[in-house]
């Protein structure tokens, strides 16, 4: 089973067999289980890293600091509410990341402003109407998503109503965007 094409959490981490704690040519996996926080023994050069389901509500600044080599980052479903600013510096080969089955209403632009682009996002499940997003405070991802910076894998992202991603319409303002009223 691929790292990053997991089925759901309840199909794969309720399996005796599915926590993992695996390191193997290059692939760093500690899957399925009561982490609370990046473990600080991922080694240097991991080029996939998979914590997915595990209980990281929160990550810290310079979280994943020494993973130059890392092109590969899955963080679903973690429960995660809150990424500090600088949690993915270091992160110089980046380009996919998974965020599905988190709590994250929103994500700041500076947040991912590090990372190379473009940059692949697979930000949350279409199907769970309990994990929208607050889109009138993405307009900065609306606009990499125009330029094709951002792509998405799945789907682009579930927002909160009066405002749907694909009619999210935004102007510039200085280097903050804002929603079109």
């Amino acid at each position: 089973m691929a790292l990053f094409a997991a089925p759901p959490v309840s199909a794969y981490c309720t399996n005796p067999e599915g926590r993992r704690d695996d390191y193997v040519s290059g692939v760093f996996g500690r899957t399925c289980g009561n982490l609370t926080g990046v473990p600080r023994d991922i080694p240097a050069g991991a080029h996939t890293v998979s914590l997915y389901g595990n209980q990281i509500t929160h990550l810290p600044a310079n979280a994943f600091s020494h993973l130059h080599l890392c092109g590969r980052l899955n963080l679903a479903s973690n429960n995660m509410t809150t990424i500090e600013l600088g949690a993915f510096n270091g992160l110089y080969s980046l380009f996919y990341m998974d965020l599905e089955d988190n709590r994250l209403g929103t994500l700041d632009s500076r947040v991912l402003m590090n990372l190379p682009r473009p940059l692949q996002l697979r930000p949350s499940n279409p199907d769970r109407e309990d994990q929208p997003w607050s889109c009138d405070t993405l307009c900065w991802m609306k606009q990499e998503e125009q330029q094709g910076s951002i792509t998405w894998y799945n789907a682009r992202p579930r927002c909160h109503l009066p405002h749907h991603w694909h009619t999210l319409q935004c102007k510039q303002e200085g280097i903050a965007n804002k929603v079109m009223t």
